[in-house]
């Protein structure tokens, strides 16, 4: 058998060992990475049905607390260098149906563009695959489901599902990532959505597990009180969800408007 894993050295020298014996020392190293592994994959394949089932009037924010950026003037005398001076960044992005688009019975729907298909059994997601230029209601459209299968529907029964997505950050001097900065920056996007017109009957916000600042009981009573600015609330959500490890849209968000603020700076 050749070597597959060199897992131990021995006074004579390397000791090579079978696939078998590398999985025995594998399984328990890596244990809370294969369990971390998973609770990511189940939090994207949520976040994915969440989105395929969401319906105009919900409004979805992702939220986080960007890494501190840390302000560095382009000249700097030498005392200055031990001083760090920084800016929390807390960003947030925020997604609706729009409603207009979903209550068209006619229209072009372009291909791979997302629709909910409804009619006598539950309504589904798909996505299409071609429709004509100038739809009418009894035109045919063919549509691809989530498991693959095409099907020709008629274009009433189509409701196109074109998202509305903000992104917004705050910036404060404030390096205290804590619950009432959160509520703070929250209230001041949600208030931006009253602006678009459309109602907000349903809020379902996301974030990481951080203690500190999103999963605490002040932050969970302001949820109760967010009745006061949206009128037709009549229900709020908040998932905790794995980490990214900067691998989402709001990560990367913060990064590039750090990147700019530092740039900026040395201009």
């Amino acid at each position: 058998m050749s070597c597959l894993a060199a897992l131990a050295t021995e006074t004579h020298g390397l000791h090579c060992r079978s696939i078998i014996e590398f999985l025995d020392e594998f399984e328990p190293v890596c244990n809370k990475y294969v369990y971390h592994r998973y609770i990511l994959e189940r939090t994207r394949e949520s976040n994915l049905q969440f989105e395929r089932s969401a319906r105009p009037s919900q409004l979805k924010l992702d939220v986080d607390w960007a890494e501190n950026y840390t302000m560095l003037n382009a000249r700097e005398i030498q005392s200055e260098y031990w001083l760090m001076h920084q800016a929390s960044l807390f960003v947030c992005i925020g997604k609706m149906l729009l409603q207009s688009a979903w209550a068209a019975r006619s229209g072009e729907l372009k291909p791979g563009s997302e629709v909910t298909v409804e009619g006598d059994k539950e309504p589904v997601w798909a996505e299409v695959v071609s429709c004509p230029a100038d739809a009418f209601e009894l035109s045919e459209c063919i549509v691809r489901d989530a498991a693959g299968v095409e099907h020709t529907v008629l274009r009433n029964q189509l409701r196109a599902r074109v998202w509305h997505t903000t992104a917004q950050i705050g910036v404060t001097n404030d390096r205290k990532h804590d619950s009432y900065s959160t509520q703070h920056f929250m209230t001041a996007m949600i208030e931006q959505w009253l602006n678009f017109h459309e109602p907000v009957m349903s809020l379902h916000v996301h974030s990481d597990n951080a203690g500190s600042h999103f999963k605490n009981s002040r932050t969970l009573n302001y949820l109760s009180r967010l009745k006061g600015l949206l009128q037709q609330l009549v229900k709020v959500t908040w998932s905790f969800g794995c980490p990214g490890h900067g691998k989402g849209p709001w990560d990367g968000l913060g990064g590039l408007m750090k990147h700019v603020l530092r740039s900026d700076t040395i201009k």
